[in-house]
């Protein structure tokens, strides 16, 4: 009767389109429930004794490591990979992640993680969170060794992706730059010694959007060639260099654009209320030319006080302006008709 059961069990099997072959006979894996380990042709083997868990067990060797599948994490959709060994997984193939997955890092769903993102234009994209002592923003590059090291740790949170760069002395806490976009304006940050910027032919060009490619607006030129630095400007930024108050950065100096370079210089006033005070000098291909806003007057002065102040006299013929000199006396003076320059004692206005 055994036998006869064997026999029906085989021939059931013989039937079936999906088999096994176990010692060279047919064998049904769908069926089967083993109550031990299988083991392989050369010792290795596959165990299930902890509910949920498949490992395949190096057996015989020198090392023999293992590696794990836990199908039961304890959360939803998540299967866990690990070795009861400590043996690190060496990937000796091409990895290839579809599009648009994400390769996470960490145990929560919101640490940092990375994808290739095909919205839009296909793109290399990483996250990270921010604002939260759980994820403060920060991405670091600093040497291996310094890794763990709590003076490479931000001593905050930022509400902002920050990328930093690291020295390799981890004694000083300071010692990085860092950049970053703080919802208004970009910046970058170098909060230990001071912030050198070099190019192989001393040149920096800035720019705007789409124009900076291009053109570039204006330049700082070192140039060791002809013993020269220069601050080189473009036309579409008014030909000219305006140096005013950090507080009136986004006002307008209304300064039309000038023919010929241009330095101004502002008062401390915001130009948006007041925007007659301020000096201007250039040369216009013939002269140099000193002028003032039509608030004021054209004073010069060293350490000691006045030396001469220019003022003009509001109606005078022949280009008339007013000398005042270091002691409070006045006199006018003009060219006349014969092109010869006079003074005479005036009264001060």
């Amino acid at each position: 009767m055994k036998r006869l059961l064997i026999l029906l069990i085989m021939l059931g099997m013989a039937t079936s389109p999906a088999l096994a072959q176990f010692g060279g006979s047919p064998f049904s894996a769908g069926n089967a429930v083993l109550s031990g380990d299988i083991t392989m042709q050369n010792g290795e083997l596959i165990s299930n004794t902890t509910d949920g868990i498949i490992c395949l067990k190096g057996a015989g060797g020198t090392n023999n490591e293992d590696i794990c599948f836990d199908l039961e994490t304890g959360s939803a959709n998540v299967v866990r990979l690990f070795s009861n060994t400590g043996a690190r997984f060496q990937i000796d193939t091409t990895l290839q992640m579809l599009d648009g997955h994400l390769i996470t890092l960490g145990t929560s769903v919101n640490d940092p993680g990375f994808t290739w993102e095909t919205q839009g234009n296909d793109n290399w994209q990483e996250g990270i969170t921010v604002g939260a002592s759980t994820g403060s923003g920060y991405k670091s590059l600093m040497e291996k060794a310094d890794m763990g090291n709590a003076n490479r740790s931000p001593s905050g949170t930022s509400p902002d992706p920050v990328l930093r760069v690291y020295s390799s002395d981890a004694t000083q806490a300071n010692d990085y730059i860092e950049m970053f976009h703080n919802q208004s304006n970009g910046l970058v940050k170098a909060p230990g010694g001071e912030l050198h910027m070099t190019t192989s032919n001393s040149n920096y060009i800035f720019g705007q959007t789409d124009t900076f490619y291009q053109s570039g607006l204006y330049q700082f030129k070192a140039d060791q060639t002809n013993d020269e630095f220069k601050i080189p400007i473009d036309d579409s930024v008014g030909n000219q260099l305006v140096i005013g108050n950090y507080d009136n950065r986004n006002s307008d100096n209304d300064h039309p654009t000038t023919t010929d370079p241009t330095l101004f210089i502002q008062s401390d006033t915001d130009p948006d209320v007041v925007n007659t005070q301020f000096g201007q000098l250039f040369h216009d291909k013939t002269d140099f030319v000193i002028q003032g806003g039509s608030s004021g007057h054209i004073s010069m002065e060293d350490d000691t006080g006045l030396i001469v102040q220019i003022r003009r006299e509001i109606g005078a013929t022949n280009s008339q302006f007013i000398l005042v000199s270091p002691d409070g006396s006045c006199s006018a003076c003009s060219v006349n008709n014969s092109d010869a320059f006079a003074c005479a004692s005036a009264t001060c206005p």
